[in-house]
Protein backbone atom coordinates (compact mmCIF):
# COMPACT_ATOMS: atom_id res chain seq x y z
CA UNK A 1 0.00 0.00 0.00
CA UNK A 2 2.86 2.41 0.80
CA UNK A 3 4.17 1.97 -2.74
CA UNK A 4 0.87 2.70 -4.46
CA UNK A 5 -0.20 6.14 -5.76
CA UNK A 6 -2.25 8.17 -3.30
CA UNK A 7 -5.03 8.53 -5.87
CA UNK A 8 -5.91 7.16 -9.28
CA UNK A 9 -4.50 8.95 -12.30
CA UNK A 10 -1.36 10.09 -10.49
CA UNK A 11 2.10 8.71 -9.73
CA UNK A 12 2.28 10.50 -6.38
CA UNK A 13 3.24 7.83 -3.82
CA UNK A 14 3.40 8.53 -0.06
CA UNK A 15 7.19 8.89 -0.26
CA UNK A 16 7.02 11.13 -3.30
CA UNK A 17 4.45 13.32 -1.55
CA UNK A 18 6.55 13.58 1.63
CA UNK A 19 9.61 14.58 -0.40
CA UNK A 20 7.58 17.13 -2.35
CA UNK A 21 6.39 18.75 0.90
CA UNK A 22 9.97 19.68 1.76
CA UNK A 23 12.21 19.59 4.81
CA UNK A 24 9.29 19.69 7.24
CA UNK A 25 8.28 16.20 6.11
CA UNK A 26 11.81 14.77 5.98
CA UNK A 27 11.09 12.67 9.07
CA UNK A 28 8.11 11.04 7.35
CA UNK A 29 10.27 10.22 4.33
CA UNK A 30 12.93 8.65 6.56
CA UNK A 31 10.27 6.63 8.36
CA UNK A 32 8.93 5.27 5.06
CA UNK A 33 12.41 4.40 3.82
CA UNK A 34 13.18 2.67 7.09
CA UNK A 35 10.04 0.57 6.71
CA UNK A 36 11.05 -0.35 3.16
CA UNK A 37 14.48 -1.43 4.37
CA UNK A 38 12.95 -3.48 7.17
CA UNK A 39 10.67 -5.22 4.68
CA UNK A 40 13.65 -6.27 2.56
CA UNK A 41 15.58 -7.58 5.56
CA UNK A 42 12.64 -9.72 6.66
CA UNK A 43 12.13 -11.46 3.31
CA UNK A 44 12.69 -15.21 3.43
CA UNK A 45 14.39 -17.33 0.79
CA UNK A 46 11.00 -18.55 -0.43
CA UNK A 47 9.74 -14.98 -0.79
CA UNK A 48 12.45 -14.20 -3.34
CA UNK A 49 10.99 -16.78 -5.72
CA UNK A 50 7.60 -15.07 -5.83
CA UNK A 51 6.80 -12.72 -8.76
CA UNK A 52 5.12 -10.27 -6.39
CA UNK A 53 8.30 -9.96 -4.30
CA UNK A 54 10.32 -9.17 -7.43
CA UNK A 55 7.78 -6.56 -8.44
CA UNK A 56 7.89 -5.02 -4.96
CA UNK A 57 11.69 -4.87 -5.01
CA UNK A 58 11.59 -3.08 -8.32
CA UNK A 59 9.25 -0.47 -6.86
CA UNK A 60 11.46 -0.14 -3.79
CA UNK A 61 14.46 0.45 -5.99
CA UNK A 62 12.68 3.35 -7.68
CA UNK A 63 11.72 4.83 -4.30
CA UNK A 64 15.25 4.60 -2.90
CA UNK A 65 16.65 6.18 -6.06
CA UNK A 66 14.11 9.01 -5.74
CA UNK A 67 15.14 9.60 -2.12
CA UNK A 68 18.80 9.73 -3.10
CA UNK A 69 18.11 12.21 -5.88
CA UNK A 70 16.23 14.44 -3.41
CA UNK A 71 19.12 14.44 -0.93
CA UNK A 72 17.42 12.39 1.80
CA UNK A 73 20.53 10.22 2.15
CA UNK A 74 22.38 13.20 3.60
CA UNK A 75 20.19 12.92 6.68
CA UNK A 76 20.72 9.16 7.02
CA UNK A 77 23.56 7.67 5.00
CA UNK A 78 22.66 4.14 6.09
CA UNK A 79 19.88 4.30 3.51
CA UNK A 80 22.50 4.20 0.77
CA UNK A 81 23.36 0.68 1.91
CA UNK A 82 19.68 -0.27 1.73
CA UNK A 83 19.45 1.09 -1.81
CA UNK A 84 22.49 -0.91 -2.90
CA UNK A 85 21.07 -3.98 -1.20
CA UNK A 86 17.82 -3.74 -3.14
CA UNK A 87 19.59 -2.92 -6.40
CA UNK A 88 22.05 -5.79 -6.19
CA UNK A 89 19.27 -8.20 -5.26
CA UNK A 90 17.57 -7.48 -8.54
CA UNK A 91 20.46 -6.85 -10.91
CA UNK A 92 23.73 -8.01 -9.39
CA UNK A 93 24.04 -11.66 -10.42
CA UNK A 94 26.46 -11.14 -13.31
CA UNK A 95 28.65 -8.82 -11.26
CA UNK A 96 28.75 -11.36 -8.44
CA UNK A 97 29.74 -14.16 -10.81
CA UNK A 98 32.56 -12.10 -12.32
CA UNK A 99 33.91 -10.97 -8.94
CA UNK A 100 33.88 -14.51 -7.52
CA UNK A 101 35.94 -15.69 -10.50
CA UNK A 102 38.49 -12.88 -10.09
CA UNK A 103 38.84 -13.36 -6.34
CA UNK A 104 39.21 -17.13 -6.76
CA UNK A 105 42.17 -16.52 -9.07
CA UNK A 106 43.72 -14.12 -6.55
CA UNK A 107 43.30 -16.65 -3.73
CA UNK A 108 45.02 -19.38 -5.75
CA UNK A 109 47.85 -17.16 -6.92
CA UNK A 110 51.28 -17.34 -5.28
CA UNK A 111 52.09 -13.81 -6.41
CA UNK A 112 50.71 -10.74 -4.63
CA UNK A 113 47.01 -10.64 -5.48
CA UNK A 114 45.52 -9.06 -2.37
CA UNK A 115 42.09 -10.72 -2.66
CA UNK A 116 40.45 -8.52 -0.03
CA UNK A 117 41.66 -5.33 -1.74
CA UNK A 118 40.42 -6.71 -5.06
CA UNK A 119 36.98 -7.42 -3.58
CA UNK A 120 36.77 -3.96 -2.02
CA UNK A 121 37.79 -2.23 -5.22
CA UNK A 122 35.30 -4.26 -7.24
CA UNK A 123 32.44 -3.40 -4.92
CA UNK A 124 33.25 0.31 -4.81
CA UNK A 125 33.45 0.41 -8.60
CA UNK A 126 30.13 -1.41 -8.95
CA UNK A 127 28.49 0.73 -6.27
CA UNK A 128 29.64 3.89 -8.02
CA UNK A 129 28.08 2.79 -11.28
CA UNK A 130 24.82 1.83 -9.62
CA UNK A 131 24.50 5.04 -7.66
CA UNK A 132 24.87 7.00 -10.90
CA UNK A 133 22.53 4.80 -12.86
CA UNK A 134 19.29 6.49 -11.84
CA UNK A 135 16.33 4.77 -13.35
CA UNK A 136 16.56 1.37 -14.85
CA UNK A 137 13.87 -0.19 -16.98
CA UNK A 138 15.41 -3.60 -17.48
CA UNK A 139 13.46 -6.64 -16.36
CA UNK A 140 14.50 -8.08 -13.03
CA UNK A 141 16.23 -11.43 -12.98
CA UNK A 142 15.67 -14.19 -10.50
CA UNK A 143 16.73 -12.97 -7.07
CA UNK A 144 19.60 -14.75 -5.31
CA UNK A 145 18.91 -15.11 -1.59
CA UNK A 146 22.46 -14.53 -0.44
CA UNK A 147 22.33 -10.76 -0.89
CA UNK A 148 19.81 -10.20 1.88
CA UNK A 149 22.11 -9.82 4.90
CA UNK A 150 25.71 -10.39 5.96
CA UNK A 151 24.47 -12.76 8.64
CA UNK A 152 22.67 -14.90 6.07
CA UNK A 153 25.77 -15.03 3.88
CA UNK A 154 27.94 -16.13 6.80
CA UNK A 155 25.43 -18.73 7.99
CA UNK A 156 25.19 -20.21 4.48
CA UNK A 157 28.99 -20.33 4.31
CA UNK A 158 29.44 -22.08 7.67
CA UNK A 159 26.59 -24.48 6.92
CA UNK A 160 28.36 -25.63 3.77
CA UNK A 161 31.65 -25.97 5.63
CA UNK A 162 30.02 -28.11 8.31
CA UNK A 163 28.24 -30.24 5.72
CA UNK A 164 31.48 -30.97 3.87
CA UNK A 165 33.81 -30.84 6.85
CA UNK A 166 35.38 -34.23 6.19
CA UNK A 167 36.08 -33.38 2.56
CA UNK A 168 37.46 -29.92 3.35
CA UNK A 169 39.55 -30.55 6.44
CA UNK A 170 40.41 -34.25 6.41
CA UNK A 171 40.78 -35.35 2.80
CA UNK A 172 43.63 -34.67 0.41
CA UNK A 173 41.31 -33.11 -2.17
CA UNK A 174 41.73 -29.65 -0.64
CA UNK A 175 45.12 -27.98 -0.55
CA UNK A 176 46.63 -26.70 2.69
CA UNK A 177 46.43 -23.06 1.67
CA UNK A 178 42.75 -23.21 0.70
CA UNK A 179 41.98 -25.02 3.94
CA UNK A 180 43.73 -22.27 5.89
CA UNK A 181 41.91 -19.57 3.91
CA UNK A 182 38.52 -21.11 4.72
CA UNK A 183 39.45 -21.26 8.40
CA UNK A 184 40.45 -17.58 8.37
CA UNK A 185 37.14 -16.57 6.80
CA UNK A 186 35.14 -18.55 9.33
CA UNK A 187 36.99 -17.14 12.32
CA UNK A 188 37.25 -13.52 11.20
CA UNK A 189 33.80 -12.95 9.69
CA UNK A 190 31.82 -14.27 12.65
CA UNK A 191 29.97 -11.75 14.80
CA UNK A 192 26.87 -9.80 13.87
CA UNK A 193 27.81 -6.79 16.02
CA UNK A 194 31.37 -6.56 14.67
CA UNK A 195 31.99 -3.64 12.33
CA UNK A 196 32.95 -4.11 8.70
CA UNK A 197 36.44 -2.71 9.28
CA UNK A 198 37.12 -4.96 12.27
CA UNK A 199 36.16 -7.98 10.19
CA UNK A 200 37.88 -7.15 6.93
CA UNK A 201 41.25 -5.91 8.22
CA UNK A 202 42.14 -9.26 9.89
CA UNK A 203 40.92 -11.13 6.80
CA UNK A 204 43.08 -8.96 4.56
CA UNK A 205 46.13 -9.45 6.76
CA UNK A 206 45.75 -13.22 7.11
CA UNK A 207 44.92 -13.96 3.47
CA UNK A 208 47.91 -11.97 2.27
CA UNK A 209 50.09 -13.83 4.77
CA UNK A 210 48.89 -17.17 3.39
CA UNK A 211 49.85 -16.32 -0.20
CA UNK A 212 53.27 -17.86 0.26
CA UNK A 213 51.96 -21.25 1.36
Amino acid sequence: MLLRPLSSGTNQTPLNHALYCGAGHRGVALLLLGMFSRYVNRLSDMDFQQPQARKTLRLLRVNFALAMNRGVMQADNTLAASFLQVYIMSKGQQWLTDMVAQISIALRSTTPGEPVALAGHGFRRYAGKMLKAGRDNCSIRRLPHYFARDERVFNAFTEKLDTHRELVFESKCIGRRLRSQLTVLRECLDGRATTYRNKIMPVDRELNRLRGM
